[in-house]
């Protein structure tokens, strides 16, 4: 398999764009690369190539796309969407199972549809950043905050006398996700439970 050393930019060139190929044995799979000694067009092109996301609270600043799914990766996705159900069950079986160990918590949980698939698991809490803080610092547990700001406040979308959206304000104040990952997650989910019910114990005791 080849290798490709990528220099920086040359003194006095902004931006320069790089494209390299990976061997017959792993399909030719294209690849490339931006190099910029400028870091405002660094920041630009990271956003332009995820959804215009700037910083990590995922803002889209900029009318983004999503360019991410090279050949090899499409290969290896068309296995495993044979699994597909399988890991469908995995995630609704995790799903029961934060169900039970948050029960009575004092958390909204998801709405319980036997078809849902579990893509987050995200529960509602009015101080989920403290709750986020302390499950991070305290349990060792990553959770995340995938729906902040709402959709109509992303700067992009911005307009003159955009009327507010209350239900979606509040919800995306609310929600925090639980790792729901069957490979992470699968051992886990007691100790997660128990953890946000510690996590608001605390919180509530302050």
């Amino acid at each position: 398999m080849s290798s490709i050393v990528i220099p920086q930019a040359a003194p006095g060139l902004r931006i320069a764009r790089y494209r390299g190929e990976i061997d017959e044995a792993v399909a030719r799979v294209l690849d490339g690369a931006v190099v910029t000694n400028d870091a405002s067009l660094a920041a630009r092109v990271r956003a332009l190539r995820c959804y215009g996301w700037q910083g990590p609270e995922r803002v889209s600043a900029l009318p983004g796309c999503n360019a991410r799914l090279d050949e090899l990766q499409a290969a290896i996705l068309a296995v495993l969407l044979g699994h597909t159900e399988e890991g469908n069950r995995e995630r609704r079986a995790l799903a029961a199972a934060y169900r039970q160990g948050l029960d009575g918590a004092g958390v909204g949980l998801p709405h319980d549809d036997a078809g849902a698939v579990y893509h987050q698991f995200a529960i509602t809490f009015d101080q989920r950043d403290a709750l986020a803080d302390y499950l991070r610092e305290n349990e060792g547990i990553e959770t995340a905050v995938h729906y902040y700001p709402g959709l109509h406040q992303q700067p992009v979308f911005l307009s003159p006398g955009q009327a507010p959206l209350p239900a979606t304000e509040k919800l995306a104040r609310q929600l925090l996700s639980l790792p729901i990952q069957p490979e992470v997650a699968t051992p886990h989910v007691a100790r997660i439970a128990q953890a946000v019910r510690k996590g608001i114990h605390r919180w509530k005791a302050s």
